[in-house]
């Protein structure tokens, strides 16, 4: 029950709610590693990086196959430029697992990324260039100086963060 209504106040964004919520959910149930996880994700929201890696820690303590702990620490100890403790949390027992969900959630930002630039990029297009069928028809027009007028910024987060993570993974 406190569950549910912390996992609901996450998604509307009143994360100190959601903290009282997960918080009463671990007092009735202290070795459920899925609330440390949510709490710590709660904190990260806020800024509270120390409370947050606490939480990893307990999370990984309880359940160490559970592999988001693993991730939520890394990506803490990232935004806290604590890369060391970041490696470390990433060459868990589960470094291939762990490996293999950054690689995906590479893929799906840079799907997204590329998406949006086609958006963008047939927006800007005349239409006889719409009108090309099949798959490549999005891609005849594409070009570097579209890829480079493309906002940096969009692409910073958080596929740079993944990508220093995988390497310093391999």
């Amino acid at each position: 029950m406190e569950k549910a209504k912390g996992n609901e106040f996450y998604q509307n964004g009143d994360y100190p709610a959601a903290i009282r919520h997960y918080s009463e959910a671990i007092k009735r149930n202290p070795s459920d590693a899925k609330l440390y996880s949510n709490r710590a994700a709660c904190y990260t929201k806020l800024m509270e990086f120390p409370l947050a890696i606490s939480d990893c820690n307990t999370c990984i303590e309880l359940d160490p196959k559970f592999v988001k702990g693993y991730l939520r620490k890394g990506a803490v100890c990232n935004t806290m430029k604590d890369f060391n403790h970041a490696r470390q949390a990433f060459r868990s027992d589960f470094n291939f697992t762990v490996y293999f969900l950054l690689s995906v959630v590479v893929l799906i930002c840079v799907i997204h990324n590329i998406c949006h630039i086609l958006i963008i990029s047939n927006s800007r297009r005349p239409s006889h260039r719409q009108r090309a069928s099949g798959p490549l028809r999005h891609w005849s027009h594409l070009s570097m100086a579209t890829l480079r007028s493309y906002n940096k910024r969009q692409l910073e987060f958080p596929i740079q963060s993944t990508f220093v993570f995988i390497l310093m993974c391999r």
